[in-house]
């Protein structure tokens, strides 16, 4: 699946009435490399993918799984919330 990290709506009030449109590719490529314990080459391989990207990027099920668990472990609620909404916010066989 194609996902658009690029210019993503960030809202920085709860009530939602301000935001700021923010690229989110290259940190969350950065985040995978730095944060991902564990994913061993296939998050250097997500990294990289990500980093070297654009918005027509397609991702497997896998990976839009990786990059949900470490924006909610990892982000602001902010984040948390604009990245959910590009992403859903479960795994469908869940």
């Amino acid at each position: 699946m194609k996902l658009n990290f690029e210019n993503v709506e960030v809202y920085t009030s709860l009530d939602k009435s301000a935001c700021q449109v923010m690229n989110l590719r290259k940190s969350i490529a950065n985040l995978i490399y730095n944060q991902g314990n564990g994913l061993g080459l296939e998050g250097v391989a997500l990294a990289t993918k990500m980093w070297n990207g654009d918005i027509n990027t397609e991702y497997t099920e896998r990976e839009v799984e990786i990059i949900r668990n470490l924006v909610v472990q990892n982000c602001a609620p902010c984040v948390i919330d604009a990245v959910l909404a590009i992403v859903g916010k479960e795994d469908k066989d869940k």
